[in-house]
């Protein structure tokens, strides 16, 4: 559990609460859970080791105000009087700069690394810079090879469905179907199956993605959350909906073109035995 002055609290909260904020300056504790109060206090429980190793715990009620943050990373977050009111000291275990009020350029972080490595060969800086633009080669990958796939399934299936359909085709011949008309036949053919295709996939593939991503976030925490708790936090889901759409609407197009630009113009018409 964190303990800080009112900055943190601000951000953990990830906005400025007056009230939250005078209250951690009388000493109180801020819980982001409203279940973590009761009777306007909360417990904190508190260990220490003797010399022999025994373990004890001591439980203090610590007057609190509850606060609902943005993102919740921590339980709650402690004044520093409040701790020592309990007869316990506090020492540095981490500086945190807030982005709202200066975000550190990759020259700061290199010249903070290096001081810091001169003090203390443990001490080191992370720095979250939230989502970065483009597309992990990872995903590239995986994508090219689910259009690969795709595009092969989407070919087998056509040509099948275009052998099936060669009495059709033929047909259409014999009333005055241009070449052009007929692959714009089989070009149809192969975006309707491409396309119900990638839906089905994506729906399917969409559930346990979410929730993979639900139970990884949950259990882990955010990247801000880290060095704060192990505790639960928000869980964190980003779907790369630029890459999904592309997909949906792109393998079906190529699809359509691949096949209209392979598909036979002449059609060899069957020959009657009279």
């Amino acid at each position: 559990m964190p303990v800080g002055d009112v900055r943190l609290l601000r951000h953990l909260l990830g906005r400025a609460d007056p009230e939250a904020e005078a209250a951690f300056a009388a000493g109180k504790a801020v819980v982001f859970d409203p279940a973590l109060l009761r009777n306007g206090s909360t417990d904190l429980v508190l260990t220490s080791y003797g010399e022999a190793g025994e373990e004890e715990r001591r439980v203090v009620p610590v007057p609190a105000v509850a606060a609902r943050p943005q993102t919740r990373t921590v339980q709650a977050v402690l004044p520093r009087a409040a701790v020592e009111r309990a007869g316990y000291e506090v020492t540095l275990e981490a500086l945190i700069v807030d982005p709202g009020e200066h975000r550190i350029t990759p020259g700061e972080e290199e010249a903070i690394a290096g001081d810091l490595s001169r003090v203390y060969y443990s001490l080191s800086i992370y720095v979250e810079r939230g989502p970065q633009s483009g597309v992990a080669p990872q995903l590239l990958a995986l994508a090219v090879a689910v259009a690969l796939v795709v595009l092969g399934a989407t070919f087998t299936a056509t040509g099948l469905a275009a052998a099936d359909a060669r009495h059709d085709l033929a047909v259409m011949h014999a009333v005055g179907a241009t070449a052009r008309t007929r692959r714009a036949f089989v070009a149809g053919q192969a975006a309707i199956i491409s396309g119900a295709g990638v839906l089905l996939g994506l729906l399917a593939g969409l559930v346990p993605g979410v929730a993979a991503a639900w139970r990884l976030t949950a259990r882990f925490g955010t990247a801000w959350g880290w060095p704060l708790s192990p505790e639960p936090v928000t869980p964190t889901i980003e779907v790369p909906w630029a890459l999904l759409g592309g997909g949906a609407v792109g393998l079906p197009l190529l699809a359509m073109l691949v096949a209209a630009a392979f598909a036979r113009g002449r059609i060899a018409l069957p020959r009657r035995i009279a």
